[in-house]
């Protein structure tokens, strides 16, 4: 347990998703209003979301990830702000410029 923080773990499986900090990128603006690590693979965290449950937060489901890009763009949600190969065409940014297709 975190100081404050209490984890449950739902279902099967482990709480070991971050093998190495290899496996998240540096943190930078990778889009949206904070800057963030974004995932690199071969991360566990890529679809590693609860098969079940989906993409919830408080108040629902996740649409889209903090950037605005689809929160869903594998077999199923990641784990983390940022949706590993979630395209961003078209999103437009406080510089004024577009992300095009990665």
């Amino acid at each position: 347990m975190v100081s404050g923080c209490p984890i449950t773990q739902v279902g099967a499986g482990n709480f070991t998703f971050l093998a190495s900090l290899a496996e998240l990128g540096p943190l930078q603006d990778n889009g949206g209003p904070t800057q963030t690590h974004a995932l690199v693979p071969p991360s566990d965290m890529i679809d590693g979301a609860d098969p079940i449950a989906g993409c919830p937060n408080n108040h629902g489901l996740l649409a889209t990830d903090q950037r605005g890009a689809p929160r869903i763009a594998g077999a199923r949600c990641d784990i983390g702000a940022v949706e590993f190969g979630a395209s961003l065409t078209g999103v437009v940014f406080a510089s004024g410029f577009e992300q095009g297709e990665p």
